[in-house]
């Protein structure tokens, strides 16, 4: 898992993070995409599924936001795909352009899967 540690409130880095597309899909960057619609707000309850195109691929992986001392915890937790040792990069990238200031980043248990099933979900 890789957890961000950025200088804001999570309603912050939600506004300046996310954006909700005209179909409903919440977007992370240039080529982030939620599985699901309207989850925006639900980062702050449960890990939300995101599809982006990373190093010539899809990949899957899961963002929970958290509020920790005045600051917001971003938890990401890829599935254990090749592809996923690019993702710390690539998220802070995100969070920098955002205009997002980072104190810390953690890495845990790198490539663990976040959820099993989660290769098997399909946009309808």
């Amino acid at each position: 898992m890789i957890t961000l540690r950025v200088n804001a409130k999570p309603e912050e880095v939600i506004a300046s993070l996310f954006a909700e597309d005209e179909e409903g899909y919440v977007t992370l960057g240039w080529s982030g995409r939620s599985v699901d619609e309207h989850v925006a707000c639900d980062v702050m309850k449960d890990y939300v599924v995101f599809k982006d195109y990373l190093m010539e691929t899809f990949v899957h992986y899961s963002i929970f936001l958290h509020a920790t001392e005045g600051k917001t915890a971003i938890s990401v937790r890829p599935t254990g795909a090749n592809r996923d040792k690019y993702l710390r990069p690539h998220i802070k990238m995100h969070v920098i352009n955002a205009g997002l200031s980072i104190g810390s980043i953690e890495d845990t248990q790198q490539n663990a899967p976040a959820d099993p099933d989660m290769r098997r979900r399909r946009r309808t």
